[in-house]
């Protein structure tokens, strides 16, 4: 096979719980590194002038002169700890959705402040734990209220685990992007007259979202779904695409232009490829929650398609109609039958060529006969990302391929088997060494 050892997911729940943390204080889709301490920094200083101002309360509460001198003063020489500490529990409340894990990593640090002040202790350093509770309790609680009285929080960020949505372990898919979701001033002008024109779409799909419905209580399922199709949208538009559906059970865009040194199929590859990284944050979490991954799928179809505004009057949007986006959807279903998760149309290929390590898949019937079938191929990663041995067996596969195309049933299969993965399985390889055997038995039976 092909495609990198682990292609094939299997679940592994320890692993994604171990990675669970990464995930967690990721924060690529949040605002950046600058505005995330500016916020923290102000909880800290916030949380100690709380502190602050219980402990002059709870020192002016002191009737002896000589216990409340001393208290002041040891507050004051903690003061800088007391900011770190501020920061660091204000950060993980910004940075950190889950409220359970909020709460694991505040009791935490609350349960090391008995620990401190005995190892203080030991060296005779006097470290009342008062103070920096208050101060934890208060960086832990402002984020969450401040957060309350401004706009929601934003979506998580993904975690960089290719392997559970079948991509390869590389370098990072694409130099890093900043999402506008504002339509070109060339799909502006379209919008105003219908025009036949070509455009790659990108059609996403959630094959198992009745599965996630039952499994998943209905808020859960509804933030997650919406999470999705957020990546979705930002992830296009970032690479030209314009949103052309989202709905519960898919997202589709297309693209008609692109970045300079860029045509349109290769902004689509892109960009199916960079959602499935980033998606993978998503499917670990619905894991973890109700044992489910996200089933995400995807095709991509270049061709003529009809670019205009559909809908009633004061509803309308852009969109666009025709064949090949229909043939976008039908290869995102089709990936169930060869355990694929990025299928591409022949004309996408011949332009995307050189942005993707593809694979040819099978022959399917694009059009009512007499028209002959249409050769679809897989995306398997970003071109020249493959190891030596996977490339090696990605030549196997074709070789395979090409015996089986030939009806050469024995170098087909000794090619086939030879393409396998030492770990792991392949849907598509198992495919064609069963429909192998079916032609040997009927040329048995025709004997």
């Amino acid at each position: 096979m092909p495609v990198p050892e682990g292609r094939r997911h299997s679940s592994n729940t320890y692993l994604a719980r171990l990675l669970l943390f990464n995930r967690l204080v990721d924060s690529s889709d949040r605002p950046n590194c600058k505005q995330l301490f500016a916020n923290s920094l102000l909880c800290s200083f916030a949380a100690v002038g709380v502190t602050c101002c219980l402990q002059a309360l709870l020192a002016f509460t002191l009737t002896n002169e000589q216990e409340w001198i001393p208290l002041l003063d040891t507050f004051s020489t903690q003061l800088p700890i007391l900011l770190l500490l501020g920061l660091g529990m204000a950060w993980v409340s910004e940075a950190v959705d889950s409220t359970h894990w909020r709460t694991v990593i505040l009791a935490g640090a609350l349960l090391q402040l008995p620990l401190t002040k005995y190892v203080s202790g030991l060296f005779e350093v006097h470290f009342p734990p008062t103070a920096a509770a208050f101060t934890l309790l208060g960086a832990a609680v402002l984020p969450h209220l401040l957060h309350r009285r401004q706009l929601p929080a934003p979506f998580p960020a993904p975690l960089k685990r290719p392997q559970s949505l079948g991509l390869a372990a590389a370098p990072k898919i694409l130099p890093s992007i900043q999402p506008s979701i504002q339509p070109s001033p060339e799909i502006t002008l379209a919008a105003l007259a219908p025009k036949r024109t070509q455009a790659s779409v990108l059609h996403c799909e959630l094959l198992n979202h009745a599965q996630l419905v039952r499994s998943l209580p209905a808020s859960e399922f509804t933030e997650i779904l919406n999470r999705m199709l957020a990546i979705c949208m930002e992830t296009s538009a970032a690479r030209g695409g314009q949103m052309d559906r989202s709905d519960s059970e898919s997202f589709r865009s297309f693209f008609t232009h692109s970045k300079p040194g860029e045509s349109h199929a290769e902004s689509a590859t892109y960009t199916a490829l960079t959602l499935m990284r980033r998606l993978s944050a998503l499917s670990e979490e619905c894991e973890l929650k109700c044992g489910r991954e996200l089933d995400i799928r995807m095709g991509i179809s270049t061709g003529e398609v009809l670019l205009a505004e559909f809908g009633p009057q004061k509803h309308q949007s852009l969109g666009v109609a025709g064949e090949s986006a229909e043939w976008a959807r039908r290869l995102a279903g089709a990936n169930q039958l060869y355990g694929s998760r990025i299928l591409i149309s022949s004309q996408t290929r011949s332009q995307a060529k050189n942005a993707a390590d593809i694979r040819s898949i099978d022959l399917l019937q694009r059009q009512l006969p007499p028209e002959a079938p249409e050769e679809v191929f897989e995306v398997l990663t970003l071109a020249g990302t493959l190891s030596p041995e996977a490339r090696s067996r990605l030549a196997k596969y074709t070789e395979g391929v090409a015996h089986f195309r030939a009806r050469h049933w024995i170098a087909s299969r000794d090619s086939l088997r030879a393409a396998r993965p030492v770990h792991g399985n392949d849907d598509t390889i198992d495919l064609l060494l069963h429909r192998i055997d079916e032609q040997e038995a009927l040329a048995r039976l025709a004997l």
